[in-house]
């Protein structure tokens, strides 16, 4: 009778480590599925480190970076390009396409070799601000 209550406890602890990695391997799958983008906090920092670069290359404005004023950006006109990825004005058709209204800003966010598009929507009742990579995909929104 001993021997057998020994392997019954034997067996439950391979089943409940079992159970563990399972859990941990689903667990690990999830995460890596719902990335769609950079949170709150890192969008605040990328846009922090955005306002400090536009500093250094615009020393004549220092202290505005486009669009974070009381003067919106409301359209590509003087904005840099960025080379090998998506114009402004790709961008822009691609958040209207997906969010109709009227363009309230327009941003460059990021920074070297991870740099986005931030263009903020008017729509009826609130703004929508849509992120878009280089490659032209939406990476997250934010609707306030």
């Amino acid at each position: 009778m001993r021997k057998n209550q020994i392997i019954l406890i034997i067996v439950g602890i391979f089943v409940l480590v079992g159970f563990i990695i399972v859990f941990n391997l689903w667990f690990q799958s999830q995460e890596k599925g719902t990335e769609a983008g950079p949170t709150s906090e890192e969008l605040e920092q990328l846009k922090t480190e955005e306002f400090e670069n536009f500093e250094l290359e615009h020393p004549e404005e220092a202290g505005t970076l486009p669009g974070s004023s009381a003067e919106s950006v409301t359209s590509c006109d003087g904005i840099l390009d960025v080379e090998g990825g998506i114009s402004c004005q790709e961008a822009e058709e691609i958040a209207l396409a997906e969010y109709p209204g009227e363009i309230y800003n327009i941003e460059k966010g990021g920074s070297a070799g991870n740099q986005f598009w931030v263009i903020t929507i008017q729509q009826e009742e609130n703004k929508t601000e849509v992120l878009i990579d280089m490659e032209g995909n939406i990476i997250r929104t934010n609707t306030y």
